[in-house]
């Protein structure tokens, strides 16, 4: 019967594996160390579009048409200001709540973040529709030419809850600009104090935004696995052992599951990055 035939063979690598332990765990621990070293060619991607969109796909062929024809599109920085409530009774566009929002964009556009020495700021960032003049924001204030005297005197303000401002970067294929414009993104756009006694808030949405969320899910993900690996240790220990007796106690038992399952990750990994098999994380 198969079922004898399977039982028959697994009491003898279990007999072979048995009465030759060292043999065993020395091939086994080379192997494993072999086929993880290809995962020392293992690249993290945290690139939204490339974890989400296939290269072959359509949208991807059209992208890499526009960016090859036109340049890659903006990096797009915004600022929604609303009520926390999102009543329609809350009028946002009123002279004193415009003037917040003006404060706000005047400290983005003018604070400086330093990168390698350097006071990086948005107007060598942005994207400046006329060369050599101002950067391109996109706001509520341009009515009023970002002129806060200009809207003061302005008797016909509308009413609406929401309202928001467009900062368009420059996104050049340049890692130096592109750390530069990260840096940016994160010390000034993303962490300049915004405070308003009428209760406005504001959201903020970089460009790495995504890219930043995706790796605050990762690293919380490790701590799930690591100390869920920590509980399967301390269970196998002290469930299946004795504690009061070292001998009995099971932690060996317990740290070498945890290397099994170690080893066992890196030789998928490292076999698969080896043979030229990508997978985004």
């Amino acid at each position: 019967m198969p079922k004898s035939r399977l039982q028959r063979a697994l009491r003898g690598l279990g007999v072979l594996c048995g009465s030759r332990p060292v043999a065993v765990i020395t091939v086994a621990f080379v192997f494993s160390v072999v086929c993880t070293l290809g995962a020392l060619r293992m690249t993290i991607q945290n690139d939204p579009q490339k974890l989400w969109v296939p290269p072959t796909s359509t949208s991807a062929k059209q992208q890499a048409y526009f960016d090859e024809n036109f340049g890659p599109f903006f990096r797009i920085e915004q600022l929604i200001f609303h009520f926390p409530n999102g009543s329609d009774d809350n009028d946002l566009i009123t002279a004193p709540l415009l003037a917040e929002v003006a404060a706000l964009q005047h400290r983005i556009e003018t604070t400086a973040v330093e990168v390698d020495g350097r006071n990086i700021t948005l107007d060598d960032l942005c994207f400046r529709p006329i060369p050599d003049k101002g950067c391109l924001v996109e706001s509520p204030m341009q009515y009023w030419r970002n002129n806060v005297s200009l809207l003061a005197t302005d008797p016909d303000i509308k009413l609406t809850v929401v309202c928001q401002t467009t900062h368009p970067l420059n996104n050049p294929q340049n890692t130096t600009f592109l750390a530069h414009a990260k840096a940016w993104e994160a010390q000034v756009f993303l962490n300049t104090s915004f405070s308003s006694p009428s209760g406005l808030v504001v959201e903020r949405m970089a460009q790495r935004s995504v890219e930043d969320a995706l790796t605050v899910e990762t690293q919380q993900n490790a701590f799930v696995v690591v100390l869920s690996y920590g509980v399967m240790f301390v269970y196998v220990a002290l469930a299946l052992g004795n504690a009061r007796d070292p001998v009995r106690s099971r932690f060996g038992l317990g740290l070498w599951g945890i290397l099994i399952v170690l080893f066992s990750m890196g030789i998928a990994f490292g076999t698969f990055v080896g043979l030229g098999f990508y997978s985004p994380f």
